[in-house]
C-alpha cells in the first residue's frame, strides 16, 4: 500500500503503531523521515499525495513513544507554525492539541492548559467533543471533565478524531 501511495496516512499510522508496539522507534521515525524527506517531490508530481502536516505529527507521536519530549514540541511547534500559515482563518487544530498532550504528559499543566483553550477554539465543531474527552483524560481539572462528561452525553457518536488510547495520542487525520 504505502508503495502505491507512500502518503496514505491511516497505511503510515498503522505501521508506525506496529513498529511502536515491537520496540523498533526508531525505524518508524525513519520511515516517516523518509516520506517526509519526498513528500515536495510527490506532491508536486501529484497534488495533495503527502499531507505532511499529518506526517509530522505521527512523527512527533513516536518522538513521545521515545520520551523525547523536546524533539516532539519541536516538531509539533513546525506544525502549528505551518498550519497558521496556510489557514490563518481556521488553523488544524492536531498540533496545539498534540503540544498540549505533551505538556500535560509531563506534569505541566500552567503550559497545556492554554493549549487545550486554543485546541477546543480552533477545533471545527465535529471534533469538539473528542477534543473536550481528550483533555479531560489528560488534566484534573473538575470544570473540563464535568463539561467533557456533559457533552459526552448529549454527543450522537463518537469524535472519530479522537485517540482514547492510554498514550493519549493526538488524533492525526480529521
Amino acid at each position: 500500500m504505502l508503495t502505491q501511495n507512500p502518503g496514505n496516512v491511516p497505511a503510515l499510522d498503522g505501521l508506525v503503531q506496529l513498529l511502536i508496539s515491537q520496540d523498533r522507534t526508531e525505524a518508524a521515525v525513519g520511515l516517516l523521515r523518509d516520506t517526509l524527506a519526498t513528500a515536495d517531490q510527490s506532491n508536486e508530481l501529484n497534488p495533495g499525495s503527502i499531507d505532511k502536516l499529518s506526517v509530522k505529527l505521527l512523527l512527533g507521536q513516536v518522538f513521545v513513544a521515545q520520551k523525547k519530549y523536546d524533539d516532539a514540541l519541536k516538531i509539533y511547534d513546525e506544525t502549528i507554525a505551518e498550519a497558521e500559515a496556510a489557514s490563518p482563518g481556521q488553523p488544524d487544530f492536531r498540533p496545539t492539541l498534540a503540544k498540549a498532550l505533551v505538556f500535560a504528559q509531563q506534569g505541566k499543566d500552567a503550559e497545556a492548559q492554554p493549549l487545550f483553550d486554543r485546541a477546543l477554539e480552533i477545533a471545527p465543531v465535529e471534533y469538539k467533543d473528542g477534543v473536550r474527552e481528550l483533555i479531560a483524560q489528560n488534566t484534573a481539572s473538575p470544570d473540563t471533565e464535568s463539561a467533557a462528561d456533559a457533552d459526552a452525553e448529549s454527543s450522537a457518536a463518537p469524535d472519530p478524531g479522537a485517540d482514547s488510547s492510554e498514550s493519549a495520542a493526538p488524533p492525526v487525520a480529521p
